[in-house]
């Protein structure tokens, strides 16, 4: 049986526990993350053997978006 794959948006304490989780659960892993920033994003993807990572992203919003991403705006 193949196993559950996660994503995971941030690299942050929060993000480190869950993956200790998936990893010790061992009917899951995590196949990509997202992080801010490549330093963090590269750090974890080589701690919990993460495949992909993506560390910047297009604004998939365009302009009806706020730069802090809280709320559309028509």
């Amino acid at each position: 049986m193949s196993k559950l794959k996660f994503g995971m948006i941030g690299t942050n304490f929060i993000s480190h526990t869950m993956a200790e989780a998936i990893e010790q659960s061992g009917c899951a892993e995590i196949h990509a993350i997202y992080s801010r920033k490549m330093e963090t994003g590269t750090a974890f993807a080589e701690k919990y053997g993460v495949p992909v990572y993506i560390w910047r992203m297009p604004n998939i919003f365009g302009k009806w978006c706020r730069p802090n991403y809280n709320s559309a705006v028509a």
